[in-house]
């Protein structure tokens, strides 16, 4: 197996490089050839061509192939060279500079991302400037300065050898190498369409770019209409009409020799027309055709000595010069005009596809435009017109285009109980200019009805409109509103039906319920009256009968009451006891359609019912009595909704029922149990508080530790850091850099002391170790010892400090430990680049210290609630892991008898300030010196 994968490897790069070779050596061939060619056409010498065809195809062959095949290049220049006698090393040079010129061409090119359809004009000026312009430079400077120094060329012709050497290869680039872009573009697709074709199927239309471009070389293979064969019949017949025109012009004005006073008109232009008919008409190809025709007859005029060149110039090189002029302007002209026909013509593709996708959203979408705008007639008469899109005229039931738009046909299709209302819209935004929005009625050609929804806009030109359909919309936004308000009403029937079941279930008064009941029962179902009646069992002295009474009303006051009720009719009675006892329903829906007995039929009458719903209300399986709906005004007929949703609430009526009954069984047995509960109450209520307060002395001291522990230390792990970075294997420690370590650790020490010691009780006093401090001295150590912190933190901290600061009596730990806490909230609460100012002044026998930012700041009740003893992550998540320094910080200020508070708006930063009092014989000194 290992064998094969090496065989099959081995085959793959044979052939990858004899193809590598073979294009090599064709290359070099075709270089060769072309170079023949022009040299014997032309009747050169030696000495630089004035046109040279090969360096066009050179830059074709590195565009199309890439860099590999630059030495078939160099290859066909050196055979070249050496045929005319040159020597190894100097045709060794002319073919190395042929090679660098294409592919310095062609990378300038690919970086400019260059695509060799030329159908852009960018695509053009590139290949004009750089192909052609530019890289010409690199062969004609080399081989000029090799003519120098091989002796071919004399010194003081070196100039005019370098600019015909840069003609002859503009020219032939600018000729040969958009004629070979753009044909093997062309071949490559041609070949893919046949591809296509042949892979889809011959019938199937291939999306190529060449019949997007109207060329027509595979139009017999997509079965094309008899309309689209004739256009190719006249677009063929127009080709050759206008390229037998221009041979022929072409042909007289460069084949003769006009005589000296017809020579000084530029004749030479009379091809001009033809050349701009086929770039525009024909694209690219006939560009590069058209030009390559004219330029043709030109060298060949000018290489037989006739023509309008050679009668004007005095010499030979002066006709040389016109010649490259001339081909090089028809030849830049045809390029330009072809890209800038493609760039149109790809526009107007462009164009109609968003009309058709346009036409296409529209009709989908049913929606319709207009636009009323004015129009010049002539040069002073303006004319107003209404402009109708093809959708709007299907809108109003017409076909497209089916008569001239205006506003009597449009108030036509309104209706005519909208016709006003649309007017006063209209006029609106044609007299206010005020746009509108608006739904109205439109009547169809067949009498049918629709619904429209009109927005208008105004600009600048005149007003804009949409219309679209909205009928179909409304029909389902009203089929939803039913369907919601179906919905709507299940859901308060659930509603109710659940406040009432949980209404049961919390209340015990059985009487409550039941009024509450009946009062939103006929509430909810708009009848006239609502009873709970019961029925009871009495036993007589002979045999039981039955009795009946209503315990629960609620009647309209226009109809009697059913309260005091006591119904004794044992026939009636057991009638209804029967049908409830069987779990069923009594549905009367119109009394007066039934046959009755005398008694129900009086008491139907009596009591004005006319419809009569009950059902059964069954505690466990004993009957209870009836939940009865009696509807007065009007017979009723009962939707079954009604029925099933009565039917709930019963057995709601009757869990209410029965949890009276048992709630009056388990009274006596709960009394006992009250005081048990009560005392078992207080117990875990007071545990709770206990645990509470345990929670909240855990959350302060992991604050404490957290917070209050890690500012102290940082401290000094900023210093160790800034000694770690020094350069050097020892580290010199000075006496005041160990001294502020031992500052630090004691300042450690002193607030893990603080923390067994309760330091956080505010009953409790500081103990201070008070002692003269110097605020510059705190305060240049201060910024000293944050120097990296500022630096991590892109952070700026000036300071102004007055050189006449009295000595503060203060505790320094403690005094320092307030610094940093304000400075450490400072750049933990703030964004990246805050800047911090630092002031020290002494004002009325106090010494005041301000830090501020300019950073978020903080809100009123942030500022309330700052110096207090909480833990601000339980508060706010914004100002989490301060709560306890800010607090230490006030009770270390009030304890030297200062204060300390904030200033703050949020947005513009915070102003933290504190105040310490100066000693008495410090304030006496500042009194004496002020007098």
């Amino acid at each position: 197996m290992m064998l094969n994968n090496n065989m099959l490897q081995g085959r793959w790069s044979f052939k990858y490089y004899w193809r590598y070779f073979t294009a090599i050596g064709s290359l070099s061939v075709v270089y060769f050839v072309t170079a023949q060619l022009a040299f014997s056409i032309l009747n050169l010498n030696v000495g630089p061509s004035p046109l040279w065809p090969p360096a066009g195809m050179a830059l074709a062959a590195i565009v199309l192939q890439g860099r590999r095949v630059w030495p078939g290049v160099a290859l066909g220049a050196f055979f070249f060279a050496r045929s005319l006698g040159v020597s190894w090393p100097i045709a060794g040079s002319l073919g190395f500079s042929s090679a660098l010129q294409a592919v310095i061409g062609a990378e300038l090119l690919r970086r400019m991302r260059f695509h060799p359809s030329l159908e852009r004009l960018q695509d053009v000026m590139q290949l004009v400037v750089l192909g052609a312009g530019v890289s010409p430079l690199v062969n004609a400077s080399i081989s000029t300065l090799i003519g120098c120094l091989g002796g071919t060329v004399a010194l003081a012709n070196w100039q005019r050898n370098l600019w015909i050497f840069w003609l002859g290869d503009w020219i032939g680039i600018l000729v040969v190498t958009p004629l070979l872009l753009v044909l093997s573009y062309l071949i490559w697709d041609f070949k893919w369409s046949i591809a296509n074709i042949l892979s889809w199927g011959i019938f199937r239309k291939g999306q190529n770019r060449w019949k997007s471009r109207n060329l027509a070389v595979i139009a017999h293979l997509t079965c094309p209409s008899p309309h689209s064969h004739r256009r190719e019949i006249q677009y063929g017949l127009e080709a050759v009409i206008c390229f037998s025109l221009l041979c022929f012009i072409s042909g007289f004005v460069f084949g003769s020799k006009p005589g000296t006073g017809i020579a000084q008109y530029p004749l030479e232009y009379l091809a001009f027309p033809f050349v701009v008919w086929a770039a525009l008409r024909f694209a690219q190809i006939g560009a590069i055709s058209s030009s390559l025709v004219v330029c043709s007859f030109a060298i060949w005029g000018a290489a037989r000595g006739v023509g309008p060149f050679m009668t004007k110039a005095e010499n030979t090189y002066q006709a040389i010069l016109f010649l490259h002029g001339f081909m090089g302007v028809i030849t830049i002209t045809a390029l330009v005009l072809a890209a800038a026909g493609s760039e149109r013509a790809l526009a107007v593709k462009l164009l109609k596809e968003r009309e058709a996708s346009l036409a296409n959203a529209q009709r989908l979408a049913q929606l319709g435009n207009w636009d009323f705008f004015e129009v010049c007639q002539g040069r002073y008469v303006p004319q107003q017109q209404l402009r109708w899109s093809d959708q709007l005229y299907r809108l109003f039931g017409f076909p497209p285009k089916a008569f001239e738009p205006s506003w009597e046909a449009f108030f036509q299709v309104v209706h005519p109980a909208d016709r006003q209302r649309v007017g006063q819209a209209i006029q609106g935004a044609l007299s206010e200019n005020k746009p509108y929005s608006i739904e109205y009625r439109i009547v169809w050609p067949d009498g049918s009805e629709r619904v429209v929804s009109e927005q208008s806009e105004i600009n600048r030109c005149g007003i804009t409109g949409t219309v679209q359909d909205i009928t179909d919309r409304q029909q389902v936004e009203t089929q939803l509103r039913e369907a919601a308000e179906c919905v709507r009403e299940a859901a308060e029937r659930h509603r109710l039906l659940g406040e009432m079941a949980m209404r049961i279930r919390r209340s015990l008064n059985l009487d409550q319920i039941l009024n509450t009941t009946v009062a939103e029962v006929r509430q909810f179902l708009q009848a006239d009256r609502v009873f709970i009646a019961q029925i009871d069992i009495v036993k007589g002295e002979s045999q039981p009968s039955l009795r009946g009474s209503v315990i629960a009303e609620s009647v309209d006051p226009f109809y009697p009451s059913l309260r005091s009720l006591i119904i004794d009719d044992e026939a009636s009675l057991q009638e209804w006891r029967s049908l409830f006892e069987q779990s069923r329903i009594r549905v009367i829906e119109d009394t007066s359609a039934i046959t009755l007995s005398p008694q129900q039929a009086m008491y139907y009458t009596q009591y004005q019912i006319r419809s009569v719903l009950g059902v059964p209300i069954l505690v466990g399986d004993e009957l209870y009595g009836g939940l009865v709906v009696n509807q007065c005004q009007e017979s009723r007929q009962w939707q079954p909704w009604e029925i099933d949703w009565l039917t709930s609430l019963a057995t709601q009526v009757a869990i209410a029922i029965q949890q009276a009954e048992l709630y009056r069984q388990i009274t006596e047995l709960n009394t006992h149990l009250e005081s048990q509960v009560e005392e078992r109450t207080q117990e875990l209520s007071a545990k709770m508080t206990e645990l509470q307060e345990l929670n909240h002395l855990k959350d302060v001291f992991l604050q404490a530790v957290s917070h209050d522990l890690r500012t102290s230390l940082l401290g000094m792990s900023m210093v160790l850091k800034n000694l770690h970075q020094s350069a050097g294997e020892t580290v010199t420690l000075t006496r005041s850099l160990i001294e502020r370590m031992m500052t630090s650790s004691d300042r450690q020490l002193s607030l893990i002391n603080s923390l067994l010691e309760d330091h956080f009780n505010e009953e409790r006093e500081l103990d201070l170790q008070c002692e003269p401090v110097q605020f510059n001295t705190l305060i240049q150590n201060l910024a000293t010892d944050y120097s990296t912190k500022l630096a991590q933190n892109q952070a700026t901290l000036s300071y102004t400090l007055p050189e006449d600061i009295p000595l503060v009596p203060a505790d320094p730990q403690q005094l320092r430990r307030v610094l940093d806490n304000l400075l450490l909230n400072a750049l933990k609460h703030n964004p990246l680049g805050v800047n911090l100012t630092l002031q020290v002044t002494v004002e009325n026998q106090m010494v005041r210290c301000i830090l501020q930012d300019d950073g978020v700041g903080m809100s009123q009740q942030q500022q309330k609630s700052l110096f207090k003893l909480y833990i601000r992550g339980l508060h706010t998540e914004h100002l989490t892991g301060i709560g306890l320094g800010l607090y230490q910080c006030r009770q270390i200020i009030n304890a030297h008898g200062g204060q300390i508070g904030v200033i703050s708006t949020p947005g513009t930063g915070s102003t933290f300030w504190f105040t310490l009092p100066l000693s008495s014989s410090t304030v006496l000194q500042l009194q004496s010196a002020s007098i």
